[in-house]
């Protein structure tokens, strides 16, 4: 992936936050059950009224495309 973004000079973590063929690359799993060689690039919380769904990378929240929609036009 991260060969694929240089030559399209994109940042590999907008592929896997806003593509939607992902599914081999993204997962999700209860804290302490990451199988061995997967890493950990996010957390899944619950939205309040005081935090609405947002999309942090490195404590900072993503611009960029978020989430996927297969069915969309």
């Amino acid at each position: 992936m991260q060969a694929v973004a240089a030559a399209l000079n994109a940042d590999p973590l907008g592929f896997v936050l806003g593509g939607g063929e992902d599914h081999a690359m993204a997962a999700t799993f209860e804290p302490g059950k990451v199988p061995e060689g997967w890493d950990v690039i996010g957390q899944v919380r619950q939205i309040n009224d005081e935090v609405g769904p947002i999309v942090l990378v490195d404590g900072q929240e993503w611009e960029g495309e978020k989430g996927w929609t297969h069915f969309h036009p």
